[in-house]
């Protein structure tokens, strides 16, 4: 590492194994002209991606995190050891909120343990979290003993709102007290964190994801082509496009209908038999393409024309599957959750309740296929991704701001 390079360790759940982060490697790509980048992944699940040539992926706390998930009894003794009684409700350690504590503090304490010992210069050294969890708590305890390192982390959707997480996340205002910034991906997020901690909120900056500039996709011919793309689970309701396009199909019998989803998970086999509902129609027809890692989805979108991109999630962060449809100029039906309503508006798309109804999905493919093929609209819906979403602006801000940030500290 040259010596006038600062040097940035982004701690990750997954990347750059796959799947599960692929979306990271845009940033890096950026973040890596800026610094000296270390990558520290929790999981190595998956396939190894290659990453940018000026940054470095350390496996070495792999081990001591897969020794917490094996050995249950030296993580609860290792949690115990690190609980920070005084930064957590008291309520927290008489229900079953205890539990995630000890799970917090346990991968916390590995990842303090890891700081530790780095041989740095701390006030050259960015401690980057990707998520508002463990891995900020881990940094954060860090941060209360060696101050002159800064720390940062981002906040998505279910390390950021209570109400999203099946989990209790611990040690919120904690982490916020000793991060240098924490950078919500909407401005929704924003809002919501500076109302739960007030105190806080200067310390809390909006810093949208980012997708790669791919080019005006062709506009679509024949039928009318639908895409989908997220996860099958609970929270990504798909039965309600299938409910949706049944509906619409019925009401539209001259009009055909493709319908293609990207994207497997848990619900699979319960969404293909709900799916077959689309069977009994002559103007519809559908392909469930299961899992597509992040080059075929964009291959997809390069070579195959679509109308419109649906998402009727409920909830969610700003949807990475939505940006990259807006830099090909693909027009967007989503539900009103999260910070979803930053990019989809009357210019862009169509928003929907969040609490959605198949009326409510055929109505919105009703209005989208009235305008989805017009030029001008299209070119609209990629100037709104250029303005709010363009990796390349996007994530060198960011990475300017960490700069600022870590300049300021040693000034």
């Amino acid at each position: 590492m040259p010596e006038h390079e600062k040097l940035l360790i982004l701690f990750t759940n997954h990347y750059p194994f796959s799947p599960g982060e692929e979306f990271v490697q845009t940033e890096v790509e950026i973040l890596e002209k800026f610094f000296h980048v270390v990558i520290v992944p929790l999981s190595s699940e998956g396939s190894l991606m290659s990453v940018p040539s000026n940054t470095e992926v350390d496996f070495s706390l792999l081990q001591p995190i897969a020794r917490l998930s094996k050995k249950r009894v030296s993580r609860g003794l290792l949690g115990l050891s690190n609980l920070r009684l005084k930064r957590e409700r008291l309520c927290s350690f008489f229900s079953s909120k205890v539990f995630e504590v000890i799970n917090y503090c346990a991968i916390a304490g590995v990842i303090n343990k890891w700081i530790r010992n780095l041989s740095v210069d701390r006030s050259r050294t960015i401690l980057y979290s990707y998520w508002l969890n463990a891995l900020a708590f881990g940094i954060s305890l860090t941060k209360n003993e060696f101050p002159e390192f800064t720390a940062v982390s981002r906040a998505h959707r279910v390390d950021l709102y209570q109400y999203c997480s099946e989990r209790y996340l611990p040690y919120r205002r904690y982490i916020l007290i000793e991060m240098d910034k924490i950078f919500c991906i909407s401005e929704d997020g924003k809002k919501y964190l500076s109302q739960v901690f007030p105190t806080f909120k200067d310390k809390i900056m909006v810093s949208r994801l980012g997708t790669r500039d791919h080019g005006l996709s062709e506009k679509p011919y024949d039928d009318f082509q639908i895409i989908s793309c997220s996860s099958v689970s609970k929270v990504k309701r798909i039965d309600h496009i299938i409910l949706g396009l049944e509906k619409f199909a019925r009401s539209n019998p001259s009009k055909k209908v493709c319908w293609t989803h990207i994207g497997a998970g848990p619900l699979m086999s319960q969404i293909k038999d709900k799916a077959r509902i689309l069977d009994g129609r002559s103007n519809i027809h559908y392909k469930l393409l299961g899992r597509l890692d992040h080059e075929e989805v964009f291959s997809y979108f390069e070579n195959n024309p679509v109308d419109v991109l649906i998402n009727t999630s409920s909830s969610e962060g700003l949807p990475v599957s939505i940006m990259e449809a807006m830099s090909f100029g693909i027009p967007i039906i989503a539900t009103d959750v999260g910070g979803t309503s930053e990019l989809v508006t009357d210019k862009t798309g169509v928003l929907i309740p969040g609490d959605c109804s198949p009326e409510d999905v055929s109505e919105a493919l009703n209005s989208i296929s009235k305008k989805s093929r017009s030029t001008d609209f299209r070119i609209g819906v990629r100037n709104a991704w250029k303005s709010k979403v363009n990796a390349q602006e996007n994530f060198t801000n960011f990475a300017e701001q960490l700069n600022s940030i870590s300049e300021h500290k040693t000034d």
